[in-house]
């Protein structure tokens, strides 16, 4: 089955894989070959593709997900290879994020502030989870 990760920016993925774990609002779901077709809505959190006997994670942050028999499609607001994420930028990152949040400017730059820490911890998460396997 095919995969392609798309964002505003770029490609992030464009493959063949044996199965994926997408986090979706509703909550995880795995497609494996000749799963029913479904859309659903994307949620912050990390992607779990699988291939050969391999994972490999991505830190996905907004979008949608189309599902068909043979092909995988998604629009992500945000997305990033696990094995591409530097932990100093993701630390660093949240840590102007975590000083944004408690000066609270307004709701705006509050929201955005937490929206780049969200991400940062996501990113942290992928990360850790590369150097576990």
């Amino acid at each position: 089955m095919h995969i392609q990760i798309t964002t505003p920016e770029k490609i992030v993925l464009n493959e063949d894989v044996d199965s994926v774990t997408i986090p979706t609002t509703t909550g995880e779901i795995t497609v494996l070959p000749h799963h029913i077709p479904l859309v659903s809505q994307i949620a912050p959190g990390i992607l779990v593709m699988k291939k050969g006997g391999k994972e490999e994670d991505f830190v996905l942050q907004g979008g949608f997900v189309q599902v068909t028999e043979k092909e995988i499609l998604i629009l992500a607001d945000y997305a990033v290879a696990g094995k591409d994420v530097s932990v100093a930028q993701a630390e660093d990152a949240k840590k102007r994020a975590e000083r944004a949040m408690k000066e609270k400017a307004n709701d705006r730059d509050f929201a955005l502030a937490e929206l780049e820490f969200k991400r940062a911890i996501l990113e942290l998460k992928a990360a850790s989870r590369k150097r576990a396997h």
